[in-house]
């Protein structure tokens, strides 16, 4: 029981990071493609 909610914790923590991750990847990628635009 402990275990599985650690686990959970531990995925949920896992995958706020990658959604974050994938934002401000996003981010940096718009403002490359404007810099190069302008």
């Amino acid at each position: 029981m402990f275990f599985g909610v650690v686990l959970k914790r531990i995925l949920l923590n896992v995958i706020k990071d990658i959604s974050t991750f994938r934002t401000n990847y996003l981010k940096e990628l718009f403002t490359l493609k404007e810099t190069l635009i302008f």
